[in-house]
C-alpha cells in the first residue's frame, strides 16, 4: 500500500498547483501523484481530519513547509478512485529528503496510519513542466477547473515529437491571443505503469473558462492544424477535474 506523505514548498505565482518550476535549473519540478479511494464508510471528511493530524505533525516529522492539493473527478471516464492527490517538489532531490523523513520518524508512520485507516492508493512520480502561462494570474474562486490529457506516442514517435507539438501550441496561443486565462502543463511518468507515455493540463479558473478556451479551439484554422499535428503524434484522452489545494489548510 503506498501512503501520501507532505513534502516541502517552494514559492511562485503558481504555487496553488504545486507547480514552482523556478526552483529547479532544469526546468521540471516533480510530482508526487496518488489515486486514492476510501475504504468503506470514509469520506472526505475524514481524509481532511487526516490532512490536520499531518499538518500537526509537520514538525515532529521533520517538515517545516508543506503544500498538497487534490484533484476530484468531474467527468473523468474510466476512473476508478474517488480523487487524486498531488504532492510537488522542486527536484528529485528534495522529494527524497522529504519521504525519508516522513517514513524515518515515528510521528510519520502514525500519520501514515491515520491515512492508511480510511484510504487505498496506488501512486507514481513524474517531472512537470510549464507549457504556457497566463500574462495576468488567474482569478480562481475555489475550485478551479482542470483538463488533463492522457497520450500514448504513436509508433516512430518520440520526445522531439513531443516538443514540436508544444512549440506549436505556444504558437497558435501567441498567434491568435486565444483566451489567454490559462495555464498548461506536460508531465513526464518517471516511475508508473508505463500504460501513458505523456500527460498534460490545463488550469483554468472556472467551467466557463474551459468552455470558452474549447470553443475558441474547435472554431479557430490555426486551432484546427494543432489539433491535426496532435492526432499525427499521439492518441489522448481527454477529462474535467475540480482542483484545490488542501495544504496549508485554505482560510475560511
Amino acid at each position: 500500500m503506498n501512503t501520501l506523505f507532505p513534502f516541502g514548498r517552494a514559492t511562485c505565482a503558481l504555487i496553488l498547483f504545486g507547480l514552482c518550476l523556478t526552483a529547479n535549473p532544469a526546468g521540471a519540478a516533480v510530482r508526487e501523484v496518488f489515486d486514492c479511494s476510501y475504504r468503506d464508510g470514509a469520506d472526505r471528511s475524514d481524509l481532511m481530519n487526516a490532512r490536520n493530524y499531518l499538518v500537526e505533525q509537520s514538525d515532529a516529522i521533520g517538515l517545516s513547509d508543506m503544500q498538497a492539493f487534490l484533484w476530484t473527478p468531474y467527468k473523468v471516464p474510466n476512473f476508478q478512485g474517488d480523487f487524486l492527490w498531488f504532492n510537488s517538489f522542486p527536484d528529485l532531490n528534495a522529494f527524497a529528503a522529504a519521504a525519508n523523513a516522513y517514513v524515518s520518524t515515528d510521528a510519520g508512520r502514525a500519520v501514515a496510519q491515520r491515512f492508511d485507516r480510511i484510504v487505498t492508493c496506488t501512486s507514481s512520480l513524474a517531472d512537470v513542466e510549464l507549457v504556457h502561462e497566463p500574462k495576468q494570474p488567474l482569478d480562481i474562486e475555489l475550485p478551479a477547473l482542470l483538463a488533463s490529457y492522457a497520450c500514448t506516442l504513436k509508433p516512430g514517435q518520440n520526445a522531439s515529437s513531443v516538443g514540436d507539438v508544444l512549440t506549436h501550441y505556444q504558437d497558435v496561443l501567441a498567434g491568435t491571443g486565444m483566451h489567454d486565462d490559462h495555464a498548461f502543463y506536460a508531465v513526464t511518468p518517471l516511475l508508473g505503469t508505463g500504460e501513458i507515455d505523456r500527460y498534460f493540463f490545463g488550469v483554468h479558473a472556472d467551467l466557463p473558462a474551459w468552455a470558452a478556451r474549447e470553443t475558441a479551439m474547435q472554431t479557430s484554422e490555426a486551432a484546427a492544424m494543432f489539433g491535426r499535428h496532435v492526432d499525427q503524434v499521439m492518441d489522448c484522452a481527454s477529462a474535467l477535474w475540480w482542483g484545490e489545494p488542501i495544504i496549508p489548510v485554505p482560510e475560511e
